[in-house]
Formats: C-alpha cells, structure tokens, sequence
C-alpha cells in the first residue's frame, strides 16, 4: 500500500508550481498598470505646462527680430 501522503505530493507540487509561474505574471501586470497611470499623469502635467505657456504669450511668438527689439531698447535705457 502506498501512504495517502505520497499519493498527494504530485498534487501539491503541481499546484505549486502554477502559483509559482503564475506569480511573476500578477507582479508584471501591476507593474504595467502602476506605470501606465503614471505616463498618463505625466501626459497631463506635460498639457497642462503647455497650456500654460500659451497663456503667458498669448500668441505672440518670441523670434530674433523681438529678442533683438528688447535688447536695443534695454541698452538705449541703460545708456540714457
């Protein structure tokens, strides 16, 4: 006769074998979705930064003419 013991340790080693495969893919998926939601909050400050910047120039873009502009003024109100 064999112990009922040994005729269940296949048992127990297949079920933990699947936990054991099973574990490293729970720890990937969180590890996704932790890092899907921080891209998407990044996404969202990186908008709003943006949109923030279009308010402060209210359309005006800076180019070298304007650049060139505010330092010949700058330097005509240094002088005087």
């Amino acid at each position: 006769m064999v112990p009922q013991e040994s005729r269940f340790f296949p048992a127990r080693m297949q079920r933990n074998f699947i936990q054991i495969v099973q574990q490293p893919y729970s720890v990937q998926r969180k590890v996704q979705e932790n890092a899907e939601d921080i891209y998407a909050e990044a996404k969202q400050i990186n908008e709003d930064r943006a949109a923030k910047e279009e308010e402060v120039f209210d359309g005006e873009e800076v180019t070298e003419e304007t650049t060139a502009e505010e330092t010949e003024t700058t330097e005509e109100t240094a002088e005087a």
